[in-house]
């Protein structure tokens, strides 16, 4: 619930930041303005009735933050078809944040039918326009391959423009081509260090990731104490260990003490 809270926040932050002017549009910012601040009490069905106000005078942020509020069920019940129905609302209107979810939802089939020609396009016109969402997924596809020929160099480098912004995701994932060499030589010094980056913006896998370092005295020197400390903090966040991930966890708390 608080990361969905922190997530709207931020969203909303953003779009009244973007939003333009004119008779129409000071109303819905208006009706923003109050979705914000319901956002940050924790009033979720609130914040969900004014964007969807909002949203109906075609203003293309409180689409965008709908189509959010939709896909992650803040508010309302979890609709991914939905979500992109005000996705590509937004996107339609230019609103670069709705192109890049609309390309990661086309990618991954979320909502509509998987299409990765029309994702990889909402992609790049997002990514060119400096959409962080947009460059993490475009490197992710080249490091995959996924719609692309694969390319470790340029998926590091889409990585590095939307790290560059802050986006968690993207700088867990750096340090994760630090940890195994993925178009760069391995450097687990540099690996803790956008581990820590992300795992403090409260990235849950990078969390489990530094923690990992710690465990294992990669990078950084052995620690158990700071190992467990992020293992719990990634848990708390909702991240969902894999069978090596617990056989790791075990060894930290005990089998009789696992958080």
């Amino acid at each position: 619930m608080k990361k969905m809270i922190s997530l709207l926040c931020a969203a909303l932050c953003l779009a009244i930041c973007l939003a333009g002017a004119g008779a129409e549009e000071e109303t819905a910012e208006a009706l923003y303005q109050q979705a914000e601040t319901l956002a940050a009490e924790g009033d979720l069905e609130g914040v969900f009735a004014l964007l969807e106000k909002a949203a109906r005078m075609g203003y293309a942020p409180a689409q965008y933050v709908l189509g959010n509020c939709y896909y992650l069920g803040a508010g309302t019940a979890q609709d991914p078809e939905k979500a992109a129905a005000q996705y590509r609302m937004a996107a339609e209107q230019g609103y670069t944040q709705a192109q890049g979810m609309l390309g990661y939802l086309y990618m991954g089939g979320h909502g509509l039918e998987a299409d990765p020609e029309t994702a990889l396009t909402y992609l790049r016109d997002a990514a060119e326009q400096g959409e962080p969402i947009a460059q993490y997924c475009l490197g992710l596809c080249y490091e995959t391959g996924n719609c692309v020929e694969a390319d470790a160099a340029q998926a590091l480098a889409y990585y590095k423009l939307a790290a560059e912004q802050g986006f968690a995701e993207a700088l867990n994932r750096i340090g994760m081509c630090y940890q195994y060499g993925v178009g760069i030589e391995v450097n687990m010094e540099e690996a803790v260090n956008y581990f820590q980056t992300s795992a403090e913006q409260g990235y849950p896998e990078a969390q489990f990731n530094l923690g990992s370092c710690y465990y294992r005295g990669e990078g950084v020197e052995k620690d158990w104490e700071k190992a467990a400390e992020w293992y719990r903090q990634a848990l708390d966040a909702g991240y969902e260990p894999d069978e090596t991930d617990q056989a790791q966890i075990q060894d930290v708390f005990g089998e009789d003490e696992t958080p």
